[in-house]
């Protein structure tokens, strides 16, 4: 019977692209595991929050905190990432937890510097920090010429004795906050006076804005400011081409991802 042996086949092919999809999914968990072995050597589990956080008696949800559990490990491995969590699932408040774990636990206080699109600062960042870590001192760098000089006035003033704590020279001077909320605008209109200081992390919110290699956002932070460790956020690493996709491993990762031609080739 053509029927019988028409639906016969449909099954076993369906069960053959069944088979093929469960082997494609357990290599990538495979691979994933082989990813885990070899770049986070240094394990560290996390089972409740940093104490610190407050969050008005509200608690990291479980895959958050997992978050914050990767987070914590690409730190401890020296390692910089992309945080891709969709919108909506707490990308901001995952990386809030990563500062209040660097200080409660590593001792590391910043300061960071959080790069961010001017609409975001105050409705979200100035408002997460407020609600989670009240205890962090924040800089919102901002405002008119006149303004942004009084807030270096009153927060970047190096003492004579300890002026050998700029960035260039390696000093230990401790700023007097642990985060600064920026825009990219002041990055690059103040970079004269941002750029003095060793930031602990570079953290880049919604950072498919760093999708050209060869902008002058992108120029001037890999050549112009030193960080320690990076960290972009963005719900859409990918939105045209796999290019986006390098430009940003390129810019966290710059000895390994050197070449786009190579990438591609992969």
């Amino acid at each position: 019977d053509d029927t019988v042996d028409d639906t016969q086949l449909e099954n076993e092919l369906e069960h053959m692209e069944e088979e093929e999809e469960a082997a494609s999914k357990h290599s990538l968990i495979q691979a994933k595991e082989r990813y885990f072995r070899l770049t986070h050597t240094v394990q560290e589990h996390l089972t409740e929050q940093p104490s610190i956080l407050a969050g008005g008696g509200r608690k990291l949800r479980d895959y958050q905190l997992k978050g914050v559990e990767w987070l914590v490990s690409l730190f401890n491995n020296k390692l910089n990432g992309i945080l891709a969590d969709s919108m909506g699932l707490g990308k901001t408040v995952q990386t809030i937890s990563l500062l209040a774990y660097l200080q409660e636990y590593k001792g590391i206080r910043g300061p960071h510097m959080i790069v961010a699109p001017l609409s975001t600062l105050r409705s979200n960042w100035e408002q997460e920090f407020e609600r989670w870590l009240p205890s962090f001192k924040i800089v919102l760098y901002d405002g008119s010429k006149q303004q942004r000089k009084e807030l270096r006035e009153r927060f970047f003033q190096i003492p004579q004795s300890t002026s050998g704590a700029s960035a260039a020279s390696g000093g230990v001077y401790t700023l007097p906050f642990q985060v600064l909320l920026t825009t990219d605008a002041y990055v690059l209109r103040d970079k004269q006076y941002l750029r003095k200081f060793a930031w602990e992390y570079l953290i880049v919110d919604e950072a498919h804005r760093l999708k050209n290699p060869k902008s002058k956002l992108v120029q001037v932070l890999n050549k112009q400011y030193i960080t320690k460790r990076r960290l972009a956020l963005t719900g859409t690493p990918l939105q045209n081409d796999i290019q986006e996709v390098w430009a940003l491993l390129n810019f966290l990762m710059p000895s390994i991802f050197d070449n786009s031609d190579s990438f591609h080739n992969w």
